[in-house]
């Protein structure tokens, strides 16, 4: 019986959040073509537009905490600067975009954004509210370049020269990474990369 409430809570534990029909709890969810947003709760997917105002209010205020966000929101969809209702959208995708079983919303309350990136560099890196990591280590837009490099295979030299550094300077930054993750192998960066959501697939 104890194995079977194990297997149970692990089932729920591994399961995206939103979709169970007793989960209260909230999952944005992007549109990659249009950035979109839809919200999951108790296995229903609803609009953006429908999204309780408490929680629409939270996220207004991060965004309104994000100098950096705002000022490429603005600037980079120039028809809707003045549409905050659409802007705060585009943040919530840029920020929350990712389904995974992590909610974005317990309790009625807005979580911490989590490890999503629509592309490697994506815009949200830059981001002030953005904070990407591996086992609570932050990662800089250094430390990302180097893991998606990895994560393509390719050997130490040519990511050097991807990143346009010397080798030295690559073993440098490679062993600064390793130990900061307590990790003492690329393969262990690669499943460490993909458990923490912090992977982007290959194609």
């Amino acid at each position: 019986m104890k194995h079977k409430n194990t297997t149970n809570a692990l089932h729920q534990q591994q399961f995206p959040a939103g979709l169970a029909a007793n989960d209260h709890n909230i999952e944005f969810v992007g549109n990659t073509q249009d950035k979109t947003i839809i919200w999951i709760r108790c296995g229903h997917s609803n609009p953006f537009k429908t999204l309780p105002n408490n929680i629409y209010q939270a996220l207004e205020e991060l965004l309104l905490t994000d100098h950096e966000a705002i000022k490429f929101l603005t600037t980079n969809y120039e028809s809707i600067a003045h549409d905050m209702f659409r802007i705060v959208e585009l943040y919530t995708y840029y920020m929350y975009g990712q389904l995974d079983n992590k909610p974005d919303v317990v309790n009625g309350l807005l979580q911490a954004p989590e490890n999503f990136r629509e592309s490697e560099n994506c815009p949200s890196l830059k981001f002030e509210n953005t904070f990407i990591d591996i086992n609570g280590v932050h990662l800089s837009t250094r430390d990302l370049n180097i893991i998606d490099n990895m994560i393509k295979g390719f050997p130490d030299k040519l990511i050097a020269y991807n990143l346009g550094i010397a080798q030295s300077t690559f073993d440098f930054h490679k062993r600064n990474l390793f130990k900061r993750l307590h990790i003492n192998s690329k393969l262990e960066l690669v499943v460490e990369s993909f458990k923490n959501k912090v992977a982007l697939c290959v194609e």
